[in-house]
């Protein structure tokens, strides 16, 4: 295409949208930020219910899983499928890479962690996990509570999945 065709051809979309090339773009940069900031919202929401969540669970910030925990059930809300099919290839591994731990030192956080809800199994704890006579295993832990959060919010699902739960 040469210049004298692409003249024409912005001219013509021009006239059939009724605003100017420079409309266009701006329209759409203004868009695409739109969708940034929407999509850091949701992100900062999600982060956000987590957080009061595990705290209703007996997991306080002091706890040196708890950030794991958090981080761990933002992936699997956010990837689903990944998080659920490579818990030990894929969701330890990118949340040490994040707080520049040994894989160990993640899984023994979030060990701490879930026994000391575990150890409270307070009303929250028997909502969300229902009665088990069992202490939860780390995945356990993980999918429940990001299918129990998803299910209490309805988190909206990246563009492509569908939501089959995460246990």
């Amino acid at each position: 295409m040469n210049d004298s065709q692409r003249a024409t051809l912005k001219r013509k979309i021009e006239e059939a949208l009724g605003c100017t090339w420079a409309d266009l773009i701006e329209l759409f940069i203004s868009e695409a930020a739109n969708q940034v900031d929407t999509g850091q919202a949701i992100n900062r929401q999600i982060m956000h219910d987590i957080s009061l969540l595990l705290q209703d669970l007996g997991i306080f910030p002091r706890l040196v899983g708890y950030q794991y925990l958090r981080e761990c059930i933002f992936e699997c809300i956010q990837n689903h499928d990944v998080a659920r099919k490579n818990v030990t290839q894929h969701l330890y591994p990118s949340v040490a890479k994040i707080y520049r731990k040994s894989e160990i030192s993640i899984i023994r956080g979030m060990g701490y962690a879930i026994k000391a809800s575990w150890n409270s199994r307070n009303e929250t704890f028997n909502e969300v996990f229902g009665c088990i006579s069992r202490k939860p295993t780390h995945s356990k832990f993980i999918f429940t509570v990001a299918d129990y959060l998803q299910l209490q919010h309805n988190y909206p699902i990246a563009q492509g999945q569908e939501h089959q739960g995460c246990s």
